[in-house]
């Protein structure tokens, strides 16, 4: 089994942890990242510091993919890793899957969905911190 961080507010669902074990991945570190997940993203130096932690914990647990929600300053980073690829002619940092969920909850309801499966949705690497100090 390969390790994974989870990233999200909200425990992984029994749906999605099946899903995990199929690609034959297992989530190490779940409560560093349920707190990351969880933390409020106020300002560039926060998304720095959740960036930064999130890659510490991926090397920590030699992780090969970060799993999860990302909210719209953590895909910034993914995007502006994916340019520096294109000028570099090749990918790195860790890859990074969002979850697709298909049921939204009535507006104040306690949060139900369905989960349909994860996507990719680009890498996060250490050079794309530089835009969020």
């Amino acid at each position: 089994m390969k390790n994974v961080l989870w990233f999200s507010r909200h425990q992984p669902t029994p749906e999605q942890l099946s899903e995990i074990a199929s690609h034959g991945w297992q989530i190490a570190g779940i409560d560093d990242g349920i707190k990351l997940g969880a933390m409020n993203l106020m300002d560039d130096g926060d998304v720095h510091a959740v960036g930064t932690a999130l890659l510490s914990l991926a090397e920590e647990h030699s992780a090969v993919a970060i799993i999860g929600v990302w909210t719209a300053p953590m895909q910034e980073l993914l995007a502006r890793t994916a340019q520096d690829a294109v000028q570099r002619g090749e990918w790195d940092g860790v890859e990074c899957y969002a979850a697709w969920n298909v049921t939204r909850p009535v507006e104040g309801g306690k949060p139900v969905f369905e989960h349909r499966r994860f996507c990719a949705v680009g890498r996060l690497a250490d050079a794309a911190l530089r835009w969020a100090k």
